[in-house]
């Protein structure tokens, strides 16, 4: 969701459709301005603000991912709740 601060107009994103119930959680921005985000029902995605493409890939170990952060080098880890493991992100493929 992105609000204008002077219309307070407010805009949505919606995951693409077939995604299903997705438990959204957590978020950072990559170097390049890219959204990322983590869902716990087992997907992490990013959206492009510019573009306003989405797109969401689900994570190789099922259910849990839910903390997401960018380390000073621009890499990109989630964390699995549900899976107690970590996973890199590559930002090219996803």
């Amino acid at each position: 969701m992105r609000v204008d601060p002077h219309t307070e107009k407010v805009k949505l994103f919606p995951l693409p459709i077939g995604t299903g119930y997705a438990n959204l959680n957590t978020t950072t921005f990559d170097r390049n301005g890219t959204l990322w985000f983590t869902g716990q029902s087992g997907i992490y995605g990013r959206l492009v603000p510019s573009t306003c493409n989405r797109e969401v890939f689900k994570a190789l170990r099922g259910i849990g991912p839910y903390g997401i952060s960018r380390t000073p080098d621009g890499t990109l880890y989630f964390a699995s709740l549900a899976g107690s493991d970590v996973g890199r992100i590559d930002l090219q493929t996803g």
